[in-house]
Order: C-alpha cells, then structure tokens, then sequence
C-alpha cells in the first residue's frame, strides 16, 4: 500500500464514522434524550480508536506487513493521531457534555439502556422541567414501577419504546415529563425540512394557498405514513371525512372574500 492510499482510506473512514453520527441525530425518531448517549458513545468510540492507534482495518493489515519504511509509517501515524486529536477538541469544545440537563434527559432514552430509568433519574429531569416549583406527585412512584415491569417486553427506539408503554399504560406524569424532553429538536434538520417541503407545496402555481391550507398539507404530510394503498382504504371507510371533503365548507374563506 502507497502512502498516497493510506492517506485516502483513513480520511474515508474517520469521516464515515462522522457521517453516521450525523445520521442518527438526523433521524425522525431520534429524541433529545437519545442525544447525549449518541454524542458521549461517538467520543468514547474516538478516544478508543486513538488509545489503539486504530486507523481502520486495510490501514492496519498494511501497516502489519512492513512493506513501507518506519519513518514513514511514524509520520503517517503522528498525522493520523493529529486528527483524532483535533476532532475530539472539537466535540468537546462544541457539544455541552458537562450539560447537566442533557445528561439527566439521556435517562428517558430507553432505547438506548437496558434498564428502565430510576425514580431518582425522573425525579432529576422533573427538578429540569416547567414544573419543578411544584412537587413531583406519589402516583409517578407507580409509573415508574408499572414501565420496569414491562420494560424487557418494549422494543425499538425511544420513540417506540414510549408509544408503545403509553399506549398499554396509564402514566400521566410520566407522559408529561416525556413529551416534555421529546418536544425538545436534537438538531436543526427537522426544521430545515419543513421549510424545504413547504417551499415545495408553496410554488408560485399555488401562491394563493392560505396558511391554514399549507399548514394542513405539512400535518398530513410529516404525520401520516401511509402508503397510496393504505390511504385510500382508510378513507373509504371514513364516510364523516369524505362528507367534509365533498363539502363547500371549506370554501367559506374564498366565499368571504
């Protein structure tokens, strides 16, 4: 292997990992209480790497075989150690790890624990939340006992995990403390895409649209995830909603005019 390679697959592979990081922020499913765990596992992946001196695998075989001189291989590794270094100072200069906040909402990040959160933990985010002039009430005790019960048996993600739990269970307070943390944007790419889709439903062909009509369409297009098929048999039997869709109702705002 040429240095001139080596140089390339390492590059390829640092930013690999990078890019799927990115990806799992980036996810529709990923919730603020996923963040820290992804973010503190994608430091400790790179500390590991750099602890091992591990370059990627071709980069390791190569190097094993002692084809290319030693002070080659010095200069190669220093330049390698250089920028696991400098991306390390950048996640930390960069990201709140020492954010109690987002260390105490990693506890609601279920799909990523093999335990259900403590009655401490919950109590942490509830000192965090709008609510902590107020005292957490007995019944979350319960809550939290009846999610440990049936922990093992959720699966999925976060998200999943939750919906699953909430939609069996009776826990308001757990609920309210979740959809808390969970209205929280990880990133700023759900955003992003909502302007990216609105300015496709938006044209000029359609400029005047009104802005309950563009806000309905994003509802229906960011929230229902059904294929062609599947709408079509949902709606068929929904006769109250085509009766609204065969309605001039909905033209009251043209008729005003």
């Amino acid at each position: 292997m040429r240095m001139r390679s080596a140089y390339m697959i390492i590059v390829h592979f640092f930013m690999s990992s990078f890019q799927d990081t990115m990806l799992k922020l980036e996810n529709r499913s990923t919730l603020s209480c996923d963040l820290y765990t992804i973010m503190d596992r994608f430091r400790n992946s790179l500390r590991q790497k750099l602890d091992d001196k591990f370059f990627g695998m071709k980069v390791k075989v190569a190097l094993r075989k002692g084809y290319l001189p030693t002070d080659t291989v010095n200069r190669f590794t220093a330049d390698a150690i250089q920028v696991y270094t400098r991306a390390l100072f950048y996640l930390e200069k960069w990201f709140p790890f020492n954010s109690t906040r987002f260390r105490s909402f990693s506890a609601l990040g279920i799909g990523n624990m093999d335990r259900a959160p403590s009655l401490d933990e919950v109590i942490d985010i509830w000192m965090l939340s709008p609510w902590k002039n107020e005292l957490p009430p007995d019944t979350l005790h319960d809550e939290i006992s009846a999610l440990q019960l049936v922990f093992f048996a959720l699966e999925g993600s976060s998200l999943d995990k939750w919906k699953t739990f909430f939609t069996k269970e009776i826990a308001p307070n757990l609920l309210q403390l979740v959809q808390y943390v969970a209205s929280i944007p990880v990133s700023n790419a759900g955003v992003e895409r909502v302007f990216s889709v609105m300015g496709s439903v938006w044209t000029d062909e359609r400029n005047r649209l009104t802005v309950d009509s563009v806000r309905s369409e994003l509802c229906v297009f960011f929230n229902l995830f059904l294929s062609c098929t599947e709408f079509k048999d949902v709606v068929a039997k929904n006769r109250k909603l085509i009766k609204a869709a065969e309605s001039s109702a909905k033209y009251t705002f043209k008729a005003a005019q």
